[in-house]
């Protein structure tokens, strides 16, 4: 006899244990599968964008992309993280082998030429960033350990130019404020900290969240628009099923927004800043005010666990990639676009 509920239902163990098991072996195999697209990039200046999948970079080009046009190999096993060039003359791509080393290729773009290429041995790295002048690149690791790389200063043997323990789990977002001055870096210990690039000492912790930071990013602002020195804002996004919007430099939370009922993973800004989308573990994305805790709009996916997020340079194109190795291509809703 099964258990009795109030409604007088039952349930038949006989029948229900078999099924959680089964659906513990899909949760396997699932994960064993999993190839999540950690990191959308779009090209400086055009609509080519790229992405790691399936053990290659891949490129597409256009406006609504459906599939890549180009695949590249790159010289590691896994890669996280990905940067352009401020003029687009070249990407980076940050990885290496979880647990053993780190590694990070610099090719040459668009024709996808290795430049150069660093390897170190520490933990792998999941985030990298660089300064607007792209004079100074930052890794975050696996093992907490922030690195630095002046890249006028190629040559660095087995070893990061500077690297230290900046975070008690690994860092999983790294940003350089609009000045260059200041580094901002998240991690899975739940703390985001704001560094100051000119000795690289610790000038503020914020530590509001209460689970895992996933993503990073700073809020632009458009021509004209009156914004103190210290009073930028970066948005961040959490396991805690919130998006938390911060002046770093004040060290002021500024409000919570909380989308939808289960963690985010992956938030960016619309090149207006007058909004910014979120998505994690469900099939949405959602369109929300930069001012307030207002959702503007939803855009229902099939994707899976969206990870990564990202606006094309005319602001009229979101890529979302996600737990699948999948990138898609969503069109800005009209009224959004002419919020400026």
């Amino acid at each position: 006899m099964g258990f009795r509920w109030a409604n007088d239902s039952r349930i038949d163990l006989k029948h229900l244990l078999p099924a959680i098991l089964l659906l513990c072996v899909l949760h396997a195999w699932r994960e064993a599968l999993a190839q999540p697209v950690s990191s959308v990039l779009w090209h400086p200046s055009d609509h080519t964008h790229v992405w790691y999948a399936k053990g290659s970079l891949q490129v597409g080009s256009g406006s609504r992309p459906t599939a890549p046009s180009i695949s590249m190999p790159l010289s590691m096993p896994r890669v996280r993280a990905l940067a352009f060039a401020p003029k687009g003359d070249w990407l980076m791509a940050a990885g290496g082998q979880p647990g053993e080393y780190g590694a990070i290729q610099q090719l040459r773009w668009p024709s996808g030429e290795t430049l150069n290429r660093w390897e170190f041995g520490q933990d792998w790295f999941n985030a990298l960033t660089l300064r607007a002048d792209g004079s100074l690149l930052a890794l975050g690791g696996a093992d907490g350990r922030l690195s630095l790389l002046g890249l006028d200063q190629p040559e660095f043997g087995d070893q990061p130019a500077k690297a230290w323990r900046a975070h008690s789990d690994a860092i999983t977002d790294l940003q350089f404020d609009p000045t260059g001055q200041w580094l901002l870096s998240a991690g899975a210990d739940r703390v985001i900290k704001l560094w100051q690039c000119s000795d690289w000492g610790l000038h503020r912790s914020l530590d509001a969240h209460t689970d895992m930071i996933h993503s990073l990013d700073l809020r632009p602002y458009s021509q004209g628009d009156a914004v103190a020195e210290d009073a930028w804002q970066v948005a961040s996004a959490s396991s805690d099923q919130t998006i938390r919007i911060w002046q770093p430099m004040l060290g002021r939370m500024v409000r919570i927004i909380r989308p939808g009922p289960l963690p985010q993973l992956a938030v960016a800004y619309h090149r207006s800043g007058r909004w910014l989308a979120s998505a994690g573990q469900e099939s949405m994305i959602y369109l929300l005010d930069a001012d307030s805790d207002r959702i503007l709009d939803q855009i229902p996916t099939q994707q899976d666990w969206i990870y990564s997020l990202s606006f094309s340079p005319d602001g009229t194109v979101l890529m979302a990639g996600d737990w699948l190795g999948e990138v898609r291509s969503y069109p800005v809703p009209e009224p959004l676009t002419r919020m400026h």
